[in-house]
């Protein structure tokens, strides 16, 4: 759950500019993950709770096995140096990507972010003060509020093997977990030569769903639109790039 910035108290160099979302395993196993711009921070702590005053108190821990997401232990994370000091330290989205896609918990972190934050990006009047509409900037702050009465309160997710509804492959829920086999995707470009989408390669680098729109924008030549959606655009498969017919991706 997302626990609001101004109950915390942070050092500076730890000051998020969005919410705190609050992992939860066990009194002594929770993390913070913080958010500053485009890069984030994934932070153990234990003992988190709220004083009378409405203050949010925490005791910082070091990193260990347990923890939400368990990327401390995961030998799939793929960090230069150690992982300790890798993981104590604020990166953007995309490193975090190419850390831990492998994982067991894939996206994870960047896919929490998106769950609570991105439809309020998407949705800011800030985005609409670019239109020269006069009511531009009073329908953004309209369709901002009605996203946020919409976001979750908290998610809960099952232990991999366990599900709450349905019994399939997908273990966590019936439209899955962070768990790698829940994320794990192909997408297939397939086309004409008029296309331009380039032939007979695969793309190596991890892309997420967010990427599919922006992609197909780009493809046809909406730029403008593809840059104001969350999202990489899989460069490898637009006109002039290195190339791929297929690409492997997370969602």
């Amino acid at each position: 759950m997302t626990i609001p910035k101004a109950a915390f108290q942070f050092a500076p160099s730890d000051a998020p500019t969005e919410d705190p979302i609050w992992l939860y395993a066990s009194e002594d196993k929770q993390v913070l993950i913080l958010s500053r711009a485009n890069d984030l921070r994934y932070m153990p702590i234990r003992a988190l709770h709220q004083d009378a005053a409405g203050a949010v108190r925490f005791e910082s821990t070091p990193f260990g096995p347990g923890l939400p997401l368990r990327f401390f232990e995961d030998e799939n994370l793929a960090v230069q140096g150690g992982r300790e000091t890798w993981l104590n330290s604020w990166h953007p989205e995309t490193e975090w990507f190419h850390a831990s896609h492998q994982t067991a918990y894939s996206d994870g972190i960047i896919a929490l972010r998106e769950q609570f934050f991105a439809a309020r990006r998407c949705a800011s009047p800030a985005v609409a003060s670019q239109s020269d509409h006069p009511d531009s900037a009073l329908l953004a702050r309209f369709n901002q509020r009605r996203r946020r009465l919409a976001e979750p309160d908290f998610l809960i997710f099952a232990n991999d093997h366990w599900n709450f509804n349905v019994r399939n492959f997908n273990p966590g829920g019936n439209h899955g977990s962070f768990l790698r086999a829940s994320t794990h995707a192909v997408l297939l470009f397939a086309g004409g030569a008029d296309t331009g989408v380039p032939r007979h390669q695969q793309v190596q680098e991890p892309y997420d769903s967010l990427s599919f729109v922006p992609t197909i924008l780009d493809l046809m030549d909406m730029h403008a639109e593809a840059e104001k959606l969350p999202g990489r655009p899989i460069q490898e498969v637009l006109p002039g790039k290195p190339a791929g017919s297929s690409a492997n991706i997370t969602h």
